[in-house]
């Protein structure tokens, strides 16, 4: 889980990092556009108690 978590969440640094050259008011409105995984979604939908994973 938190391998896949990582993995998301080092891909969106690579991207924001590419989009905004690292500036951090670029970065800002990066991350409004498109939300960092959080590492309590991926424990949420990977495990059982999420009716997706369940069904």
């Amino acid at each position: 889980m938190t391998d896949a978590w990582r993995s998301a969440d080092h891909a969106w640094w690579l991207a924001a990092e590419a989009a905004t050259k690292g500036y951090a008011t670029e970065l800002r409105e990066y991350a409004e556009e498109h939300p960092r995984p959080r590492l309590k979604d991926f424990m949420i939908h990977m495990s059982y108690g999420d009716p997706e994973v369940a069904a």
